[in-house]
């Protein structure tokens, strides 16, 4: 059994927090060795790290993160940073070595600007929405698998930010992702108000009208309960926009089928960036992504593939588009 299947198999399942029509179903563990890491926004803030371009001239598809203190930091998956050249999304969970500079794959999320308005970056309140942080998340596995490149489709990633600030608005002259969140700002502030992460909780499964959208599951409490907000923030875009659906509870039933499966998906590992190794779903009916060290899971995140694409992954795709 692997050790991500071994995590999932150790989960019990909470009581669901639902607001308008999102439901939140919390992922609960007892106690455990927490390892010891900073977490990204701490770090930035406390300067402790600093993110910058790769050069003067920049490179898209790749910044340089400093880690100035001793302890690792995490950088979690989906995570945006906003500043430099353009704002960036990161491709994969990473623990960053202490004392040590790290390249990192990122992806764009504002396609409209190139031109630096700091000399560093900052992170941001939100996280990627769930269908475009699949499919960036698909296209780096397969990247990865194929190529040994943790690039995306960077087309792809576009298409779905133009695609959901069409549906629902923008504030951004630059076509950022940020600009659709600042857009709905009241709103998602009403969803997040309503919710709080519950003791022992280390993930949660996130569905809305009744359908599972994604998970996402950290090794520690403490970890979850400082990401929850922003993570949730994604999802909550996501019920926003799909407000004019029919309503729905998940049933309790379709959560733990989705846990199960999960733990039984074909997995493919790569040594990854940083410390620890990266493991990816390698299931045509999920995408997910863990970050494990000392076969201990620090991070993992999954979701549904969609049903169109799911005879498509079936076979290799090819790394265009980066």
């Amino acid at each position: 059994m692997s050790e991500l299947a071994q995590r999932l198999a150790e989960l019990s399942i909470g009581e669901p927090q639902s607001v308008f029509n999102l439901t939140i179903v919390p992922l609960m563990s007892g106690q455990s060795k927490a390892m010891h890491y900073s977490v990204l926004d701490s770090a930035l803030f406390q300067g402790h790290a600093r993110i910058k371009e790769v050069s003067e001239s920049g490179h898209v598809p790749q910044l340089l993160f400093e880690n100035l203190g001793a302890d690792p930091i995490l950088l979690v998956d989906g995570e945006q940073l906003v500043g430099c050249k353009q704002n960036r999304v990161l491709n994969m969970s990473i623990l960053a070595e202490g004392g040590k500079e790290t390249e990192i794959p990122v992806s764009c999320v504002e396609r409209g600007r190139w031109r630096s308005d700091s000399s560093e970056f900052s992170s941001s309140d939100e996280s990627s929405f769930s269908a475009m942080r699949m499919a960036k998340m698909a296209s780096v596995s397969d990247n990865l698998k194929n190529f040994d490149r943790a690039e995306s489709n960077q087309g792809e990633v576009w298409e779905h930010i133009y695609a959901k600030s069409m549906r629902m608005g923008s504030s951004s002259q630059s076509e950022a992702m940020s600009g659709i969140y600042e857009r709905h700002r009241e709103q998602i502030r009403l969803y997040i108000e309503q919710v709080e992460p519950r003791l022992n909780q280390v993930g949660a499964v996130f569905a809305v009208n009744g359908r599972v959208l994604g998970c996402e599951l950290f090794d520690q409490p403490e970890t979850f309960a400082h990401y929850f907000k922003k993570i949730a923030s994604g999802y909550v875009l996501d019920a926003i926009d799909l407000r004019n659906e029919a309503d729905a509870q998940v049933d309790g039933s379709q959560v733990i089928d989705f846990l199960k499966n999960l733990g039984q998906a074909p997995l493919f590992r790569h040594a990854g960036i940083g410390l620890g190794e990266n493991l990816r779903l390698d299931d045509p009916r999920y995408v997910g992504a863990a970050l494990a060290k000392d076969e201990k899971i620090l991070h993992f995140c999954a979701f549904p593939a969609p049903a169109h694409d799911q005879q498509r992954r079936r076979g290799p795709r090819q790394l265009n588009d980066v």
